[in-house]
């Protein structure tokens, strides 16, 4: 007889009032984590003026964000200055790069 252990999902729960990680952005904003196991879910604060030129590549090293994204703007207006969109059919993946820029608060 071979016996099979199966994985059950477990509910978690967890607020941005006390995130996994904080990451500054170089002088205007921030990007908070909460982790579910390999997932993470971003609340990024951008100040009037932010760019990704200016304040995250100094720390990144890329000219734009490589990571996917769903965006939502809950306050001020944000612009989206270009999107590409790249996908592999060797791997299930899609990779979304944006070039975001905080225009008004």
């Amino acid at each position: 007889m071979t016996m099979t252990q199966t994985k059950t999902a477990s509910l978690q729960k967890k607020s941005f009032k006390s995130p996994d990680e904080t990451r500054p952005f170089k002088g205007k904003g921030k990007l908070e984590l909460i982790k579910f196991g390999e997932t993470p879910i971003g609340r990024a604060t951008f100040e009037p003026g932010w760019r990704w030129s200016e304040n995250v590549k100094p720390i990144a090293g890329t000219d734009s964000c490589q990571a996917p994204h769903l965006l939502y703007c809950t306050a001020g207006r944000m612009k989206v200055t270009s999107v590409v969109v790249m996908a592999t059919s060797r791997k299930t993946a899609m990779i979304t790069v944006l070039r975001i820029r905080m225009i008004r608060q």
